[in-house]
């Protein structure tokens, strides 16, 4: 899992959005002062979670600019989870030498944002927000920045435990020795997913 690379990815674009606002407009208040550290400087991912920094540049209101921030973590979150699923469940499955007609990694990833939006992505919580009243050329307006630790091992978990019972549930309905072998195949994967995760 690549999570530094993406959370320094993050700390720069929110950098250089910070910056680029600064420079055209003034500050009439802000929700603290100095801003947080973590503006400049997204957490490291620790006990499975991975945190994300929503930004919304530009609101009429305080509540409209910290919802709009709270939307741009979820785009973030949906698009790293996708990309990161994909890419652990292909580089395990050539380990276990899986073909994509036993199991497809890009179809799992598919599913696992699909149970992660629903069970995960749309329950986050804020950890923490920083917001700035600016004038700008456009009038007074709000900007926004929010914290939001994402549960990355716990969500990997739990949706490889509920394909761990649907994979023991095609072992046991399985009617040729070949349907049997590929289920137990995909059930070996899914079962090792579980596993790894639970233990980080």
């Amino acid at each position: 899992m690549d999570v530094r690379r993406t959370t320094a990815m993050t700390s720069a674009i929110v950098l250089i959005l910070t910056l680029a606002g600064c420079q055209s407009v003034d500050i009439i208040r802000s929700s603290e002062s100095p801003p947080p550290e973590w503006l400049n400087h997204v957490p490291d991912p620790s006990e499975g979670f991975v945190y994300f920094v929503g930004v919304s540049t530009g609101a009429a209101t305080e509540s409209s600019a910290l919802d709009r921030a709270r939307l741009d973590v979820v785009l973030q979150a949906t698009q790293y989870l996708g990309g990161f699923a994909e890419r652990d469940y292909q580089q395990r499955a050539l380990s276990m030498n899986l073909e994509s007609a036993t199991l497809d990694p890009t179809v799992a990833a598919k599913d696992f944002i699909n149970y992660a939006n629903k069970n995960f992505v749309s329950q986050i919580r804020t950890k923490e927000s920083y917001w700035e009243l600016r004038r700008t050329p456009g009038g007074d307006q709000y900007f926004a920045y929010v914290l939001v630790p994402f549960p990355v091992n716990q969500s990997m978990s739990k949706f490889a435990d509920q394909q761990v019972a649907d994979a023991q549930k095609r072992v046991r309905e399985a009617q040729t020795e070949d349907a049997k072998k590929q289920a137990q195949d995909v059930l070996d994967f899914w079962q090792e997913t579980e596993s790894l995760f639970e233990r980080q």
